[in-house]
């Protein structure tokens, strides 16, 4: 149900594509249960919370989710998020309206994760400071997709977002930085283990804009950045051993994205 791209072709002895093969399969894991709670206003501001499940597949056996689980509380012009929720890169107003679950992956980034989200709303602009850390959608690493490795950095990812709307337009840019420690200890030519201390840094930036009227949506995005791959995007890192044990050449994957979106409400 989520799909990215097909798998390479691979040829047989006869010259056919053992991965072109049809597949049927029956699932109910799109269903979700959401709720949503009010508390009594402390002072001046309003406290409000969500807690969200789906069902989703692991093993050929269907397993209940943590989709989101966050407090909010809002004054006048600003607001404190605590909790799991979208990704500040996931632009909730702008994402296309698509069928298909995945709005656009491995395009647009597609992510959920545990924060503290700061919100300052300045006239018609809203600035966003945002700690990140890692659970479901985690970096790839040595032992897999693991959020293992974010937490050995003991550093989470920083998000700074700008938005400016007006009347019929949005336009905003989000701009990041992950730090990662992939390994604790590496194995030299000869056998030896080495403590590992090597850590990668990465960055990221994303533009996006909105024209919306009555009837019609029109929107766009373009992302450019390192090591994307915990927000369902091609992207990665590799790195080289040598006969110390040590880690050299730590080079993050470059990627680079733009993704348009038209909507029409009839």
């Amino acid at each position: 149900m989520f799909l990215f791209y097909p798998l390479k072709e691979e040829l047989s002895a006869d010259n056919k594509d053992l991965n072109a093969n049809p597949s049927l399969t029956l699932l109910a894991v799109s269903s979700q249960m959401n709720m949503t709670f009010r508390t009594p206003d402390l002072g001046n501001a309003k406290i409000t919370g969500r807690i969200g499940f789906d069902f989703t597949v692991f093993s050929n056996s269907t397993s209940l989710r943590l989709r989101h689980a966050y407090g909010n509380i809002a004054w006048k012009n600003n607001a404190l998020l605590l909790g799991q929720a979208w990704h500040p890169a996931f632009v909730e107003n702008c994402v296309p309206a698509t069928l298909g679950l995945s709005t656009g992956a491995p395009f647009l980034e597609f992510n959920r994760s545990p924060q503290i989200r700061f919100t300052q709303h300045i006239g018609c602009f809203q600035i966003l400071a945002v700690c990140v850390s890692q659970m479901d959608y985690a970096s790839p690493g040595p032992n897999g997709n693991l959020p293992r490795y974010m937490r050995r950095a003991v550093v989470p990812e920083f998000d700074l977002q700008l938005t400016y709307q007006g009347e019929h337009f949005l336009v905003g840019a989000n701009g990041l930085i992950k730090t990662l420690k992939p390994r604790k200890e590496t194995v030299s030519f000869d056998s030896l283990i080495y403590k590992d201390s090597e850590r990668l840094t990465t960055y990221g930036i994303k533009i996006f804009a909105k024209y919306f009227i009555d009837k019609m949506d029109l929107k766009m995005s373009a992302s450019y950045g390192q090591n994307l791959a915990d927000y369902l995007m091609q992207g990665g890192y590799g790195s080289l051993n040598l006969h110390d044990g040590k880690v050299y050449d730590a080079k993050p994957i470059y990627d680079h994205r733009v993704a348009c979106a038209a909507t029409f409400f009839f």
